[in-house]
């Protein structure tokens, strides 16, 4: 017997979510969000291990609200996670980690097509599709 392929499907004009708890943005949005140089510099922080708003505000040289403004879109986005880590005292904070493990661009004949795939799911695949009009 054949085993379906993992390679998903390509949706026109609009998002298909392969992945439970992760949100799609259209292409452009996506380009614009990674574009950023905040972005970017959050995203590599989180690529060597999960940090605190702190931890990423002192490592990237970033205002708090800042940290926080791209983190929720990054949430939206569906490449950050955050985890409540509870401490012995009572109080408690966010630690955000990076769940994506690679993007894939590709043009094609109905626009730019943007392949996310999580590292939780190696399998798990999300396709954005946008037609240039």
């Amino acid at each position: 017997m054949t085993q379906p392929s993992a390679s998903p499907d390509t949706v026109h004009g609009r998002s298909t979510n392969h992945t439970e708890n992760t949100e799609s943005i259209p292409p452009d949005e996506l380009l614009e969000l990674l574009g950023d140089e905040y972005t970017r510099k959050i995203l590599a922080e989180l690529t060597e291990q999960s940090r605190t708003c702190r931890e990423i505000v002192e490592a990237a040289d970033i205002s708090r609200p800042t940290v926080y403004r791209r983190i929720e879109r990054l949430q939206e986005a569906g490449f950050v996670d955050v985890n409540r880590r509870l401490h012995p005292d009572g109080h408690h904070c966010q630690q955000f980690s990076l769940v994506v493990e690679q993007l894939d661009f590709t043009f094609g004949e109905d626009g730019l097509n943007v392949t996310v795939k999580t590292r939780s799911e190696t399998s798990s695949h999300r396709v954005f599709a946008g037609a240039d009009d």
